[in-house]
């Protein structure tokens, strides 16, 4: 029985560790990420593999970046000093529903954000 708990417990704390977002298909949407202070590196990334954009050194990154996300992804490099390396993603698709991390260079726990797009 206290394994039982143990584990509900655990479940329910790493559940309250993801952010959920809901968007609308064909439109935009902000996924949140921010830290307690700059980074040198913040690199997102969808299902755990697949690169959405890195931000390396104040500036967004796009050599490694998978061609599902050509051309729809902004940044807000003016809020990088403060902490904030939210992404906004535009034209979303169906496919674009799934979990995303906000990695970074110098913190070991990512932002994970859960996009249900309808």
């Amino acid at each position: 029985y206290s394994v039982l708990l143990a584990l509900l417990l655990i479940n329910r704390v790493s559940s309250q560790n993801v952010h959920v977002v809901n968007a609308t298909l064909h439109k935009s949407v902000i996924l949140p990420c921010s830290a307690n202070r700059t980074q040198k590196a913040v690199f997102w990334l969808y299902n755990e593999t697949i690169k959405v954009c890195d931000i390396i050194g104040g500036v967004m990154n796009l050599d490694e970046q998978n061609e599902l996300y050509n051309n729809r992804v902004e940044t807000f490099s003016s809020e990088f000093p403060k902490g904030n390396f939210s992404i906004k993603l535009n034209q979303l698709k169906m496919s674009d529903a799934g979990n995303y991390t906000c990695n970074f260079s110098e913190i070991p726990t990512p932002k994970r954000i859960q996009l249900n797009v309808t």
